[in-house]
């Protein structure tokens, strides 16, 4: 399994259960999947981090950092109007890989404008310092119908992650 892809640990905390994964970046981002055919389309997981490392020590495979990203699903909730644009973003982002990596269709990747426009919201929601040139914050408002978009594509990302695991 040796190749040019760093490696990362990703947690991800659905239904209180924790869930560890590598992810790892490359032409093309996503976890390692299983390859066997009962398994296939399943994203390897581990339900510690030690037995995580055990694998990559077995399959000689290194961590670019030690640094653990936690998703938790279960604070992706969407019951005010005032979201929490980072948590939505990074869970949005990581579904992406997930979808990718277990061949499956994420409502996120569609390109439709509704869901582009979304997306765009959210990522100026995060208020990144190199977007702020003159230190405004951006609060985006959210219409009826652009919150119903947010609540499919995050239930789709849900259904996709049990799927995955």
């Amino acid at each position: 399994m040796k190749n040019n892809r760093d490696y990362f640990i990703v947690e991800f905390i659905l239904e209180n259960q924790s869930f560890y994964t590598i992810w790892y970046n490359d032409k093309l981002d996503g976890f390692l999947t299983f390859q066997n055919k009962s398994f296939r389309n399943k994203i390897m997981t581990f339900y510690n981090q030690n037995s995580l490392l055990q694998y990559l020590t077995r399959n000689q495979m290194k961590l670019a950092t030690h640094r653990v990203t936690v998703i938790n699903c279960d604070m992706v909730q969407l019951y005010k109007t005032n979201f929490d644009c980072n948590l939505l973003l990074d869970f949005w982002n990581i579904i992406t890989d997930v979808a990718c990596s277990i061949k499956v269709d994420f409502l996120g990747d569609h390109r439709e404008d509704s869901i582009t426009n979304i997306y765009n919201k959210l990522f100026y929601g995060c208020n990144l310092p190199a977007l702020r040139g003159n230190g405004e914050l951006y609060f985006p408002e959210w219409s009826v119908s652009e919150i119903a978009i947010l609540h499919e594509i995050v239930s789709n990302g849900l259904m996709i992650l049990q799927k995955a695991f």
